[in-house]
């Protein structure tokens, strides 16, 4: 017979493997299993989302930089008709545009335009050459002496607001002539901050900005700062609206994810240029 000890171990024994028990163990072992297998799942699948949210804001941004280095392009085929002109009345500057078709091949740009240097002892007659060229009602605006006046001369297409940018002095507001200073000062292009275009009739108005590009005088030198800003002549420029920059940008799955959009590294109300979705919350970029 076994022994007391025995007896009872192998009672125990029997009992654990009575159906009850077996059953209660195998439900546990299959959900511990279930429980491991759904967390490998769940963590697999927000690896997934992120990936895509990822791959998302990649394309975006590429795509945002493949149309301004477009746009740039553009900028650098106007700067070379200066270049390669005497002088470029308004009739050369629109028939030029016009060849471009910035409408169908450039979403987004606002027209393409020159804004010419002018010192305040050459204003009267810039003034006065500018109407015999076609624009009677030509003046610089607004009002008041300035150390150096950068006025809008051309712009195509010139109807519709794009009228109300003729005359105006990018030089009297600081932010558009901190990008001229800085173009002419590299010789290269640049992008302002945050400004409202002066084509803006309707609240609210969206946030815009320039890319601007120098032309200087033909035959002086432009090797150094210096030099530069001694030889400048003029900025081509292209003005863009924030909203119509961003529309249709990268298809359906930019248009997954909700964008804002901000003038230098501050992330507040006042330097926001655009929200895909005013009001709303989700992830952003």
């Amino acid at each position: 017979m076994p022994s007391g000890p025995q007896a009872r171990l192998r009672r125990l024994l029997q009992a654990s493997l009575s159906p009850g028990v077996l059953a209660a163990l195998v439900l546990a072992g299959c959900l511990g299993a279930t429980g491991a297998l759904w967390l490998g799942a769940r963590a697999q699948a927000g690896q997934e989302l992120e990936a895509d949210f990822n791959s998302r804001v990649r394309e975006l941004v590429n795509n945002l930089d493949r149309r301004m280095q477009t746009y740039e392009q553009v900028l650098y085929g106007v700067q070379g008709l200066f270049a390669s002109s005497v002088v470029v009345d308004r009739a050369e500057f629109r028939a030029y545009l016009a060849g471009q078709n910035l409408d169908a091949h450039f979403p987004g740009i606002h027209g393409v335009g020159y804004m010419a240097m002018v010192t305040p002892e050459r204003r009267a007659e810039h003034e006065r050459l500018v109407r015999l060229d076609g624009d009677p009602g030509y003046r610089i605006r607004p009002d008041g002496a300035r150390a150096w006046y950068a006025p809008v001369v051309y712009l195509e297409p010139s109807g519709g607001t794009n009228r109300h940018a003729f005359g105006y002095d990018a030089a009297s507001e600081p932010v558009r002539r901190g990008v001229l200073e800085q173009a002419r000062d590299s010789g290269l292009p640049a992008v302002s901050g945050r400004i409202r275009l002066v084509q803006e009739e309707v609240e609210p108005a969206q946030s815009g900005f320039l890319m601007v590009l120098p032309v200087y005088r033909h035959g002086q030198a432009t090797g150094t700062a210096a030099a530069r800003r001694a030889a400048i002549d003029g900025w081509v420029y292209a003005p863009f609206r924030m909203g119509d920059l961003m529309a249709g940008l990268g298809g359906a799955r930019a248009a997954a994810l909700a964008v804002r959009i901000y003038d230098g590294d501050a992330v507040a109300p006042a330097a926001l240029m655009y929200d895909s979705h005013p009001g709303g919350a989700g992830r952003r970029s």
